[in-house]
C-alpha cells in the first residue's frame, strides 16, 4: 500500500512525488521517488518537472537506487536554475524480498514504524548531498527490511514547519507521537498526519508545501494491530 497527501502553497508546487514500476529484468519492483525543491515558483516547478523526466527514464535501466542517484544527480547538475537544488530520496520496493532500498539526497530521513510501535531513522548518517550541487557527490544505500505491519512515513518540511495562529511550530515531536499513537497501517497514519496538521494550522496562512507520503507492508489479518 503506497498514498500520498500533498497541501500546496502556491498554484506552482516545489515538491515531487511519484511512483512506478522498476520493471528490470522483469522483477516488478515498486520505484518510490520524493523531493522537494528549494524556492517556489515556476522555476521550482520547471526544475521538478525535469526531475520527474529523467528520475523516469533512468529506473527504466536499473533498480540500483545508490547508482541511479548518481544519474540523476549528474544529469541535473546540468539543468538547475539560479542556483537550486533538490533534497530528495529514491527508493525501491521489492515485494519478493520485502525490502526497501533508498538513498539520500539531503532530504529528511524516513520514518519507520515497526510493528510493535517502535520509530527509528536508519540511514541518517548516509545522506549525500541535495540534487544539483555536486556531480561528483556519492550516495550509499540503505535497505530496511519490511515485516509485516511496518510503515514507512516521508514528508517534506513543511510539515515540521506549519505554523499555528500562536506561531508555534508543528515539529518532528509531534509528527511522531501522531505516528506512534495510530495502527501500523500506512493510509491510516497518513491521513492521521494531514488531519492533524490542519487542526494545527486552522486558517493560519501556509507558507511551504506539505506533503505526506506513507506505505508499508500490511499486517497479516489474522493478527492484531500494535
Amino acid at each position: 500500500m503506497l498514498r500520498c497527501w500533498e497541501l500546496t502553497a502556491s498554484p506552482s508546487e516545489s515538491s515531487i512525488w511519484t511512483r512506478g514500476i522498476c520493471d528490470k529484468d522483469s522483477a516488478r519492483k515498486i520505484c518510490v521517488s520524493f523531493g522537494d525543491v528549494a524556492g517556489k515558483g515556476v522555476p521550482a516547478a520547471l526544475i521538478m518537472s525535469r526531475l520527474s523526466g529523467i528520475v523516469r527514464i533512468t529506473m527504466n535501466f536499473t533498480d540500483d537506487v545508490g547508482l541511479a542517484m548518481c544519474q540523476i544527480n549528474s544529469l541535473m547538475c546540468n539543468n538547475m536554475i539560479d542556483g537550486r537544488f533538490v533534497t530528495y530520496l529514491l527508493g525501491v520496493i521489492d515485494p519478493k524480498t520485502h525490502t526497501f532500498s533508498f538513498a539520500n539526497a539531503g532530504h529528511m530521513a524516513p520514518e519507520i514504524r515497526s510493528p510493535d510501535g517502535e520509530l527509528s531513522n536508519p540511514g541518517t548518517e548516509d545522506s549525500g548531498m541535495p540534487i544539483g550541487i555536486d556531480r561528483s557527490c556519492p550516495f550509499p544505500t540503505s535497505v530496511i527490511p519490511l515485516a509485516p505491519g511496518t510503515s514507512i512515513i516521508l514528508r517534506t518540511d513543511g510539515v515540521d514547519d506549519a505554523m499555528s495562529p500562536q506561531e508555534e511550530f508543528y515539529g518532528p515531536v509531534r509528527f511522531r507521537n501522531v505516528v506512534r499513537a495510530h495502527a501500523a497501517d500506512p493510509e491510516t497514519i497518513g491521513r492521521a498526519l494531514l488531519a492533524d496538521v490542519k487542526a494545527f494550522m486552522v486558517d493560519y496562512t501556509q507558507h511551504d508545501d506539505i506533503t505526506i507520503m506513507s506505505f508499508g507492508r500490511l499486517r497479516d489479518p489474522s493478527h492484531g494491530q500494535a
